[in-house]
């Protein structure tokens, strides 16, 4: 999907490492985000060579790059940077839950990473952000929150995105995934991109939603990776992850606007 169409790419494949309480290692997070942008005017749909930039993120080695080397021109610029955090207290009882420095906290980890879009041009930009897993995967036990949950009729998370667990499926002794902060509920319906005819298992491509870079102006997406641990790891009893993210929620929006208010 980035070789072709109206627009031009950059497709940011991250690694970013979450500690996990039952290995000596850490698992790597390894998704990717998709960033697609064009003139409203501007007519594809055919191959186009030097249509992409490929880009890999790391938390200490962030990317930066132009869209202006590419077919269309964009007078765009993108790049990144993270920060991480513990979260302390117990996942069983989430409405103690803190953000903390790193380190600080044995109940899970949240990096955030925030990718910047900087329009330099005078002509409004209209576009795309896919964010995809890195393998194929299920698109309703995988894409989280679900338009069918009752739960979220009237409640907001506050991050929509890929979701994993970590353990046996009924007890799991972790559950996370990576998101993008967002305080917009996505109907799965129409923003999930599932090749047909996989069925329920397998199939999930990534999630979608529309993107517009104003002219002049800077755009911020937050892309989340986020891992909650089980009370003991070693005997865990399932947790609300729901209710772990709507502790979180308020205080990662405060930690959202703190990194963009700050200079590079």
């Amino acid at each position: 999907m980035h070789n072709y169409g109206a627009y031009d790419w950059a497709h940011i494949k991250f690694d970013i490492p979450l500690a996990d309480p039952t290995r000596s290692t850490p698992t790597r997070r390894q998704e990717s985000l998709a960033l697609a942008l064009a003139r409203p005017a501007f007519e594809g749909g055919s191959a186009r060579a030097n249509s992409k930039v490929l880009l890999r993120c790391t938390e200490g080695t962030p990317c930066k790059a132009s869209f202006t080397a590419l077919a269309q021109k964009l007078p765009v610029i993108l790049q990144t940077r993270a920060k991480r955090f513990s979260i302390q207290g117990s996942c069983s009882q989430p409405g103690d839950l803190k953000l903390v420095p790193a380190g600080n906290g044995k109940a899970g980890e949240v990096v955030i990473v925030q990718v910047t879009l900087e329009n330099r041009g005078d002509t409004d930009l209209e576009g795309l952000s896919i964010l995809a897993p890195r393998h194929n995967t299920g698109p309703r036990r995988n894409s989280w929150p679900s338009s069918n949950d009752m739960k979220l009729h009237e409640e907001r998370p506050g991050m929509w995105g890929l979701y994993t667990i970590a353990g046996h499926h009924q007890r799991p002794h972790q559950q996370g995934g990576t998101f993008l902060a967002s305080t917009t509920r996505l109907d799965f319906h129409q923003h999930l991109l599932v090749i047909p005819g996989t069925g329920y298992a397998m199939g999930l491509v990534g999630i979608k939603q529309p993107l517009t870079l104003r002219a002049g102006k800077t755009e911020n997406l937050f892309v989340l990776f986020l891992a909650a641990n089980a009370d003991d790891p070693k005997e865990p009893v399932d947790f609300d992850f729901l209710a772990v993210a709507l502790a979180l929620r308020d205080q990662l929006d405060a930690e959202t606007r703190r990194l963009a208010l700050q200079p590079e």
